[in-house]
Protein backbone atom coordinates (compact mmCIF):
# COMPACT_ATOMS: atom_id res chain seq x y z
CA UNK A 1 0.00 0.00 0.00
CA UNK A 2 1.32 3.32 -0.81
CA UNK A 3 3.89 2.21 -2.65
CA UNK A 4 4.73 2.70 -6.78
CA UNK A 5 4.76 -0.73 -8.16
CA UNK A 6 7.71 -2.24 -9.91
CA UNK A 7 7.62 -3.01 -13.52
CA UNK A 8 7.61 -6.87 -14.29
CA UNK A 9 11.03 -8.05 -13.70
CA UNK A 10 11.27 -6.40 -10.87
CA UNK A 11 12.57 -3.02 -12.29
CA UNK A 12 11.71 0.39 -11.88
CA UNK A 13 12.02 2.50 -15.02
CA UNK A 14 14.39 5.38 -14.23
CA UNK A 15 12.14 9.13 -14.47
CA UNK A 16 13.70 11.95 -16.90
CA UNK A 17 14.84 13.95 -14.31
CA UNK A 18 17.06 10.69 -12.37
CA UNK A 19 17.82 9.81 -16.43
CA UNK A 20 19.42 13.60 -16.89
CA UNK A 21 20.89 13.16 -13.17
CA UNK A 22 22.84 9.71 -14.34
CA UNK A 23 23.82 11.30 -17.59
CA UNK A 24 25.07 14.11 -16.23
CA UNK A 25 27.22 12.10 -13.69
CA UNK A 26 28.94 10.17 -16.49
CA UNK A 27 32.08 11.20 -17.78
CA UNK A 28 31.11 13.29 -21.14
CA UNK A 29 32.39 11.02 -23.54
CA UNK A 30 29.76 8.19 -22.04
CA UNK A 31 26.69 11.03 -21.58
CA UNK A 32 24.92 10.71 -25.12
CA UNK A 33 25.18 6.78 -24.24
CA UNK A 34 23.07 7.18 -21.86
CA UNK A 35 20.75 8.94 -23.64
CA UNK A 36 20.89 7.23 -26.55
CA UNK A 37 20.50 3.69 -24.96
CA UNK A 38 17.38 5.49 -22.66
CA UNK A 39 15.47 7.24 -26.30
CA UNK A 40 16.53 3.69 -28.53
CA UNK A 41 15.95 1.12 -26.40
CA UNK A 42 19.19 -0.42 -27.81
CA UNK A 43 20.91 -3.23 -26.32
CA UNK A 44 25.07 -2.57 -25.29
CA UNK A 45 26.58 -4.43 -28.23
CA UNK A 46 24.36 -2.99 -30.25
CA UNK A 47 25.34 1.01 -29.39
CA UNK A 48 28.90 -0.26 -29.27
CA UNK A 49 28.71 -1.89 -32.62
CA UNK A 50 27.37 1.84 -34.22
CA UNK A 51 29.21 3.67 -36.77
CA UNK A 52 29.09 7.28 -37.82
CA UNK A 53 27.64 5.60 -41.31
CA UNK A 54 24.92 4.04 -39.08
CA UNK A 55 23.44 7.60 -37.93
CA UNK A 56 21.19 8.80 -40.55
CA UNK A 57 19.52 12.31 -40.04
CA UNK A 58 16.17 12.41 -41.49
CA UNK A 59 13.97 15.36 -42.20
CA UNK A 60 10.62 14.82 -40.34
CA UNK A 61 7.40 15.72 -41.81
CA UNK A 62 7.27 19.41 -39.67
CA UNK A 63 10.80 20.55 -40.73
CA UNK A 64 12.83 19.08 -37.88
CA UNK A 65 15.81 16.68 -38.30
CA UNK A 66 16.17 13.40 -35.84
CA UNK A 67 18.10 10.62 -36.27
CA UNK A 68 17.45 7.39 -37.80
CA UNK A 69 19.61 4.26 -36.95
CA UNK A 70 20.08 1.51 -38.65
CA UNK A 71 20.96 -1.58 -36.35
CA UNK A 72 22.38 -4.49 -38.08
CA UNK A 73 25.65 -5.70 -36.04
CA UNK A 74 26.84 -6.13 -32.41
CA UNK A 75 30.70 -5.42 -30.80
CA UNK A 76 31.38 -6.89 -27.71
CA UNK A 77 34.06 -8.47 -25.92
CA UNK A 78 34.22 -12.01 -24.15
CA UNK A 79 37.04 -12.72 -21.64
CA UNK A 80 39.01 -10.01 -22.82
CA UNK A 81 38.46 -10.98 -26.83
CA UNK A 82 37.00 -8.13 -28.84
CA UNK A 83 34.66 -8.96 -31.48
CA UNK A 84 33.78 -6.24 -33.83
CA UNK A 85 30.97 -5.87 -36.50
CA UNK A 86 29.27 -9.34 -35.56
CA UNK A 87 26.41 -10.18 -36.79
CA UNK A 88 22.74 -9.69 -34.96
CA UNK A 89 21.64 -12.83 -32.85
CA UNK A 90 18.87 -12.77 -35.54
CA UNK A 91 17.34 -11.61 -38.56
CA UNK A 92 14.82 -10.11 -36.62
CA UNK A 93 17.16 -8.01 -35.01
CA UNK A 94 17.92 -5.97 -37.39
CA UNK A 95 16.60 -2.59 -37.38
CA UNK A 96 15.90 0.81 -37.82
CA UNK A 97 15.13 3.15 -34.66
CA UNK A 98 14.08 6.59 -34.86
CA UNK A 99 16.01 9.21 -32.41
CA UNK A 100 13.27 11.82 -31.00
CA UNK A 101 13.78 14.90 -32.41
CA UNK A 102 14.97 16.07 -29.14
CA UNK A 103 18.14 13.92 -28.78
CA UNK A 104 19.52 15.40 -32.49
CA UNK A 105 21.96 18.33 -30.68
CA UNK A 106 23.18 15.80 -28.23
CA UNK A 107 24.02 13.13 -30.53
CA UNK A 108 25.82 15.15 -33.28
CA UNK A 109 27.22 17.34 -30.31
CA UNK A 110 28.33 14.10 -29.25
CA UNK A 111 29.75 12.88 -32.97
CA UNK A 112 31.69 16.25 -33.61
CA UNK A 113 33.69 15.90 -30.24
CA UNK A 114 34.57 12.25 -29.64
CA UNK A 115 33.55 10.20 -33.31
CA UNK A 116 36.26 9.97 -35.78
CA UNK A 117 35.16 11.72 -39.33
CA UNK A 118 34.36 8.27 -41.72
CA UNK A 119 31.50 6.33 -41.98
CA UNK A 120 33.19 3.19 -40.32
CA UNK A 121 34.35 4.81 -37.02
CA UNK A 122 32.19 4.09 -33.97
CA UNK A 123 29.87 6.32 -32.70
CA UNK A 124 30.41 5.51 -29.08
CA UNK A 125 34.08 4.98 -27.87
CA UNK A 126 36.79 4.98 -24.70
CA UNK A 127 38.89 7.53 -23.92
CA UNK A 128 41.54 6.11 -26.47
CA UNK A 129 39.37 5.31 -29.30
CA UNK A 130 38.73 1.49 -28.62
CA UNK A 131 35.35 0.35 -28.78
CA UNK A 132 33.35 0.41 -25.44
CA UNK A 133 33.78 -2.32 -23.12
CA UNK A 134 30.59 -2.78 -21.06
CA UNK A 135 32.67 -3.47 -17.90
CA UNK A 136 34.15 -0.05 -18.20
CA UNK A 137 30.61 1.85 -19.00
CA UNK A 138 29.18 -0.35 -16.12
CA UNK A 139 31.35 0.97 -13.83
CA UNK A 140 30.79 4.32 -14.19
CA UNK A 141 27.25 3.80 -14.80
CA UNK A 142 27.15 2.12 -11.24
CA UNK A 143 28.87 5.53 -9.66
CA UNK A 144 26.34 7.89 -11.79
CA UNK A 145 23.30 6.05 -10.62
CA UNK A 146 24.12 6.31 -7.08
CA UNK A 147 24.14 10.00 -7.75
CA UNK A 148 20.79 9.58 -8.86
CA UNK A 149 19.90 7.72 -5.60
CA UNK A 150 19.24 4.42 -7.86
CA UNK A 151 21.88 1.79 -6.88
CA UNK A 152 18.79 -0.75 -8.18
CA UNK A 153 18.48 0.16 -11.61
CA UNK A 154 21.38 -1.23 -14.27
CA UNK A 155 22.32 -0.39 -17.58
CA UNK A 156 20.53 -2.70 -19.30
CA UNK A 157 17.18 -1.39 -18.11
CA UNK A 158 17.56 1.70 -19.86
CA UNK A 159 16.08 -0.43 -22.55
CA UNK A 160 12.96 -1.38 -20.03
CA UNK A 161 12.90 2.75 -19.53
CA UNK A 162 12.97 3.36 -23.36
CA UNK A 163 9.93 0.53 -23.77
CA UNK A 164 7.52 2.65 -20.83
CA UNK A 165 8.01 6.17 -22.68
CA UNK A 166 6.94 4.82 -25.90
CA UNK A 167 4.16 3.09 -24.31
CA UNK A 168 3.21 6.12 -22.44
CA UNK A 169 3.21 7.97 -25.59
CA UNK A 170 0.84 5.45 -26.98
CA UNK A 171 2.88 3.00 -28.68
CA UNK A 172 1.82 -0.03 -29.64
CA UNK A 173 2.26 -3.26 -28.76
CA UNK A 174 3.92 -4.49 -32.36
CA UNK A 175 6.44 -0.85 -32.71
CA UNK A 176 7.33 -2.15 -28.47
Amino acid sequence: RGTVPKRAGGKKPVTLDELDIIAGAMPEHYRALVYVAAWSGLRFSELAGLTRGDVVPVRLDDGQVAYRLNVDKQTYRVGGKLYERMPLKTDAGRRVVYLPPHMTQTLARHMERFTGPNNDEYVFTSRNGTPISENTVSKQFRAARHVAGRDDFRFHDLRHTCATMAAQAGATTREL
